[in-house]
């Protein structure tokens, strides 16, 4: 499980790396840089966000299927129920300093 979950976490910071550094070039795929200038900036910080909540997801995400693996399938629905509660818990309370980010 160590050795999945160190390959995990480096393949994550990998690519969320990569996000990061090219968010502006990656947005630009997909929206005129000239036109859309605020959307790419509001989609830049929002892709690094994003980054670094898919790392804390993937470790969380593996040791959910390995106790579900393992056959542990009570504790891992209720550590998922628990995530969700609190999901939402830290939306509502970051909601008001952060705005729309908080979400």
């Amino acid at each position: 499980m160590y050795q999945t979950l160190a390959s995990l976490i480096g393949i994550c910071i990998v690519i969320a790396a990569g996000i990061v550094l090219f968010r502006n070039q990656l947005l630009g795929l997909f929206l005129d840089k000239t036109q859309a200038a605020e959307a790419i900036a509001i989609g830049s910080k929002y892709l690094t966000i994003v980054c670094v909540a898919y790392i804390v997801a993937a470790v969380m995400r593996t040791y959910l299927n390995v106790l579900r693996g393992a056959g542990d399938v009570n504790t891992s629905a209720v550590a998922g129920i628990l995530e969700l509660i609190g999901r939402i818990i830290f939306a509502y309370i970051l909601v008001r300093p952060l705005g729309s980010t908080g979400i």
